[in-house]
């Protein structure tokens, strides 16, 4: 039996620090690091770009998608997609699915997008990804 993998990984380990100012001929940028409320929304967001052009060593958020193709043997394919994000007080949050359209709500991120990800609590199952993909956050330097 030969299983196939796919690995697509939208992450960002260069981690945040409020980054303020006008970009020469451009307009002000919104430049929000991260958040995770564990308390009554249930989400985390962040921009992957400020978070990457930063020094900070504790902030971090992203969402990895996993396939795995079946086999002609019956073995199903596998799909998942894994979401987490680190505030800068150290609160960490992910969570995880097998859920078709939440892969496609991570593979929509791009390494300047502004990602949004909620949980079902207490099962941290990933309910909803938004990725914001405008010129409305600052892009990575």
């Amino acid at each position: 039996m030969k299983l196939y993998f796919v690995r697509i990984a939208i992450a960002t380990f260069a981690f945040a620090i409020p980054v303020t100012g006008v970009m020469a001929g451009a307009k002000s940028t919104n430049s929000n690091v991260i958040i995770v409320d564990d308390s009554s929304g249930h989400y985390a967001s962040g921009s992957l770009g400020v978070v990457r052009s930063s020094g900070d060593t504790v902030q971090e958020i992203g969402c990895v998608v996993e396939a795995t193709r079946g086999t002609s043997a019956g073995v199903a394919g596998l799909l998942s997609t894994y979401c987490y994000a680190t505030a800068a007080n150290g609160t960490f949050r992910s969570c995880s699915s097998s859920d078709p359209e939440v892969a496609a709500g991570a593979l929509a991120v791009k390494g300047d997008s502004f990602l949004e990800f909620h949980w079902a609590s207490p099962s941290d199952d990933c309910v909803r990804i938004i990725a914001n993909n405008d010129s409305t956050f600052r892009p990575k330097r």
